[in-house]
């Protein structure tokens, strides 16, 4: 979205393993489906279950759920880097300018984006101080 499609990269791969992992627990684990039910299709105390405990039906409608749900996220996911591309984009600009944030300045720029403009002039303001001060050390 920041780069345009001829620079994709695969940083979101392990981001795609973790939901696709919670997912399955959702459907498997949890019980966290009206259609697949409040069952429990895995032996975490076992580890290993010797054979499936659910139909072929079954499994076909788990590895639809899994896409619906994937899908919904990946939407979910992309309106809201859109909606925020911007401050998103200016916070990298803070970044790129301070090489990190504390979680105030974070938490400041995520309540109120204008406050970047504030954390940008203060650091362009120490920058200047650091350098007026070093270049009297090295006077004196």
């Amino acid at each position: 979205m920041f780069f345009g499609k001829d620079a994709i990269t695969t940083g979101a791969s392990n981001d795609f393993q973790r939901a696709t992992r919670i997912i399955a627990d959702m459907l498997t684990k949890y019980g966290m489906d009206k259609d697949i039910g409040t069952i429990s299709y895995t032996d975490d105390a076992e580890g290993y279950i010797p054979y499936k405990p659910y139909s072929e039906k079954t499994a076909e409608m788990m590895d639809q759920k899994m896409h619906t749900y994937m899908a919904a996220c990946y939407e979910k996911s992309l309106t809201i880097v859109n909606d925020n591309k911007k401050l998103m984009e200016r916070m990298a600009e803070v970044l790129l300018l301070k090489e990190y944030i504390t979680r105030e300045e974070f938490e400041k720029m995520m309540s109120d984006p204008s406050q970047i403009d504030v954390i940008i002039t203060r650091h362009e303001a120490a920058q200047k101080k650091l350098l007026a001060d070093a270049k009297k050390i090295i006077k004196n």
